[in-house]
């Protein structure tokens, strides 16, 4: 039932798009006007700067305009309006909506899709073992609207690129481009020798460098140098940090399995190839200490937070009833592992929360084996 409280949102909302269509109508834009100040806009290095991303995907670089960008020109082209909405949220996903409209001509494009409340919060995408870390679903408020705000931002920004003229949004492209590469007085060799020494500088490896832009550094172009210079800044105000932007490489070859990690002490155990393990030296138990994790984040311990690794050497020391935390300097013995390997492999994330914080609920995998398929 319509209430009348909603019943008056609802008008109010159509009298306000009415006004806007009103008010573009009597005044039109000046096109030719617009165009220049878009070229002036593009023509500020501070912008420019701005006005590409550029990363990895698929083993090639890719490109194309930022967000910055299209709100830029969306302003620029006036009588114009765009955003995003969320119009329903469940459990495990929102439902969303972004649209560009320009008033003036009615063209329009609205684009509804799904953002499903998954991603990496506050943990990297790979683990220490180079293998990926699982999906986290998130459950914090904030976090769902972060990514749902993320997600919609760059649908947003798709949508206005499809509304306004090609024309326009090529000659902004361009100028962006020829401010970026400036007037030339510093060969790009030197610019690129001076972007290694001060990310080196700052000790982060060429290889982290490389792998952020997608090329060698001998084939970094200026829009790729203008990438670089505005992490610097974004660093520097504190807004991320050199290790969110430039996180380290992962392990070359095929990533061990958790199967395997957890079984890397069993000589019984067979791998994922159906190969056997060897027995490693007793004191040579890294592999083995990595699979547990591997399993702990399985179990929902995922990230390098503060509080999950506290929750993890918790969880260690819980089992073996003694201090004890995985690292070189509190190590399990190799005798312990067995131990902590059945327990977490027959664990639930119920399980492991009931043993932390003394959830009911959680009763132990190990009371009841015949019920673990």
């Amino acid at each position: 039932m319509t209430t009348q409280t909603t019943q008056i949102e609802q008008a109010r909302a159509v009298a306000e798009v009415a006004a806007l269509v009103r008010a573009a109508q009597d005044m039109p834009r000046d096109e030719e006007r617009a165009r220049l100040r878009f070229l002036a806009a593009c023509a500020r290095p501070a912008f420019a700067e701005r006005a590409f991303f550029r990363l990895p995907r698929g083993g090639k670089p890719t490109t194309g305009p930022t967000i910055a960008f299209a709100l830029e020109a969306a302003r620029c082209w006036g009588n114009m309006t765009s955003g995003s909405a969320e119009l329903a949220r469940y459990a495990d996903r929102s439902e969303m909506i972004a649209f560009a409209w320009d008033l003036e001509t009615n063209t329009q494009r609205r684009m509804t899709f799904v953002s499903p409340h998954v991603g990496y919060a506050d943990s990297p995408k790979f683990g220490e073992d180079g293998s990926p870390l699982p999906v986290r679903r998130l459950t914090v408020p904030r976090d769902v609207r972060e990514s749902n705000q993320s997600t919609a931002s760059r649908v947003e920004r798709e949508a206005i690129l499809a509304v306004l003229p090609a024309w326009y949004v090529e000659e902004g492209i361009a100028r962006c481009y020829a401010t970026i590469n400036g007037d030339g007085s510093i060969p790009i060799e030197d610019q690129r020798r001076k972007a290694i020494d001060l990310f080196e500088a700052e000790g982060i490896a060429l290889a982290r460098v490389e792998a952020k832009i997608g090329v060698p550094a001998s084939q970094w172009r200026m829009p790729d140098l203008a990438v670089l210079r505005v992490i610097v800044s974004e660093v520097n105000r504190g807004e991320k940090t050199y290790e969110d932007e430039f996180p380290q490489p992962r392990p070359t070859g095929r990533p061990r399995s958790t199967t395997e990690l957890m079984n890397s002490l069993n000589p019984d155990a067979p791998t994922d190839s159906g190969e056997s393990v060897d027995t490693p030296d007793p004191d040579a138990d890294r592999p083995a200490v990595n699979g547990l994790f591997a399993r702990m984040a399985e179990l929902g311990l995922a990230g390098r937070s503060a509080d999950i690794r506290d929750r993890r050497h918790r969880l260690l020391a819980t089992l073996v009833g003694r201090d004890v935390d995985g690292s070189a300097a509190k190590p399990l013995k190799a005798s312990e592992i067995p131990g902590v390997r059945e327990w977490l492999t027959a664990a639930t994330p119920d399980a492991v929360t009931a043993l932390l914080d003394g959830e009911p609920g959680g009763e132990d995998p190990a009371d009841e084996p015949e019920q673990q398929a």
